[in-house]
């Protein structure tokens, strides 16, 4: 899909999260078999993760919808939002509901356009696509999560749910799988699987 750029360079709030590598490998075991070992690859593997978290762009991210479980991913370098799609359990799981608040740490490029993305009038111009992971559900690091998502406004959360909302109503039935690679183009939510093992304790 091309090279996605340095992050450490695009990244104007840079995550500074820890990554839990079991808490990688439980939602994503694809991650650690066999195959990515031998291919080595340089965009998705737990390096990657470990890389993004660490250098990923902060953005705000909100739940519109617990079953499923959809989150709106928002960056304000194309000013625009993306639905991710995950397991019901995780709602469960950090006792999210609708209107919930997380945080993304997201990676961009301009080597390729997403299907999804309808750049607001905010955007820089200087990205064509952005692919977000959910910071929330990788790092144990609770007081940074939490002091990042008290620096942003909240007209800025408001902004975000009505821009999933909006996403929801363009494609009904249709999000990125929130547990594969980040680019990943928008699919029908109940044809997406997943292979995490999620613990419930």
């Amino acid at each position: 899909m091309g090279i996605i750029k340095n992050l450490t360079a695009t990244a104007g709030n840079p995550g500074l999260f820890s990554l839990n590598k079991q808490k990688l490998k439980a939602l994503r075991p694809q991650l650690f078999g066999l195959q990515t070992l031998l291919t080595g690859s340089s965009v998705d593997n737990p390096a990657a993760a470990e890389d993004m978290l660490n250098n990923g762009d902060i953005q705000p991210a909100v739940v519109v919808s617990v079953s499923p479980l959809l989150v709106a991913c928002y960056s304000d370098e194309l000013d625009a939002a993306v639905l991710l799609c995950f397991p019901d359990g995780l709602a469960k799981k950090y006792d999210l509901q609708a209107g919930s608040r997380l945080l993304t740490v997201n990676s961009y490029t301009d080597a390729f356009a997403a299907r999804d993305i309808e750049r607001g009038p905010g955007c820089s111009g200087r990205w064509k696509a952005f692919g977000p992971i959910v910071a929330d559900f990788y790092t144990d690091d609770t007081a940074r999560l939490t002091a990042q998502k008290q620096q942003i406004p909240e007209e800025q959360w408001a902004y975000v749910e009505q821009l999933g909302k909006k996403y929801m109503a363009a494609r009904p039935g249709m999000a990125r799988n929130g547990l594969a690679y980040r680019f990943r183009n928008p699919e029908p939510v109940d044809k997406i699987k997943w292979s995490s093992k999620i613990s419930l304790d």
